[in-house]
């Protein structure tokens, strides 16, 4: 036990922040008190820092370009000294907070809808990886309608080793063809627009609440570029690679 030098209350070391120069390795402010005080002082905190970078922001960017080096170096070995430790504090803070974090996830994404649109759009246009990451998951989730996932579209591809993306993604350009009736060749430019990534077996022929399925399912044998107006006029329908 330990009493408070704030609020006098006794309790507990593990309402104490740790302390290394302190004699029992603990603080002398219970925690309670400590956030009580960071956050009834934050704004006075908020406007110190931005008056003190106005004022040292010239000197503390030169100390920074006169010792980068070291700097770097240091963090980079304090990082590989704590990775383990700061991954399990992560994980278990996840996991208290599970409901809390879920709840500012989606204020966030409702607040921010339009700029996150924006990225993924952008990201779309830029990266054909992300484009066919979300496709394979996409279509996996509305196969799904809502029901429990025993694998991922991605992770279940079956590759060995290697960038799955990647992988798949070699894999189709090999099939790539000519499309008589659009008198165009399908490229990875006119993806999503002239053919589509195709299941040659469909997803809704398959249990994708047994792994087993799913793999085969998910697997990369399964994938092929198909015309647009084949792919949607095709049913669900089981055919055999062209």
């Amino acid at each position: 036990m330990k009493k408070c030098s704030k609020c006098k209350i006794k309790k507990n070391l593990s309402d104490f922040y740790r302390c290394r120069s302190s004699k029992d390795g603990h603080k002398g402010v219970c925690k309670e008190c400590e956030n009580k005080y960071f956050q009834n002082t934050r704004e006075k905190r908020l406007e110190y820092s931005k008056q003190y970078y106005i004022d040292n922001g010239e000197k503390a960017k030169q100390y920074y370009e006169d010792h980068k080096e070291e700097i770097l170096l240091y963090k980079k070995q304090y990082y590989e000294s704590h990775k383990e430790k700061k991954k399990q504090y992560a994980k278990k803070y996840r996991e208290i907070h599970k409901e809390e974090i879920k709840l500012k996830k989606r204020q966030y994404e409702e607040s921010h809808r339009e700029q996150i649109n924006q990225h993924i759009r952008f990201k779309l246009e830029n990266n054909i990886n992300i484009k066919i990451g979300l496709y394979l998951r996409n279509r996996l989730r509305d196969a799904l309608k809502g029901n429990f996932k025993s694998g991922s579209a991605v992770r279940d591809l079956g590759f060995v080793s290697g960038n799955a993306i990647e992988n798949v993604k070699l894999w189709l350009e090999q099939q790539l063809y000519f499309i008589p009736e659009a008198n165009e060749r399908t490229t990875w430019e006119n993806y999503g627009k002239l053919w589509h990534i195709d299941h040659i077996i469909p997803l809704c022929n398959f249990d994708l609440s047994d792994p087993k399925q799913l793999k085969k399912a998910c697997h990369w044998f399964n994938l092929r570029p198909l015309w647009v107006k084949e792919n949607l006029s095709r049913n669900n329908k089981i055919d055999l690679l062209k």
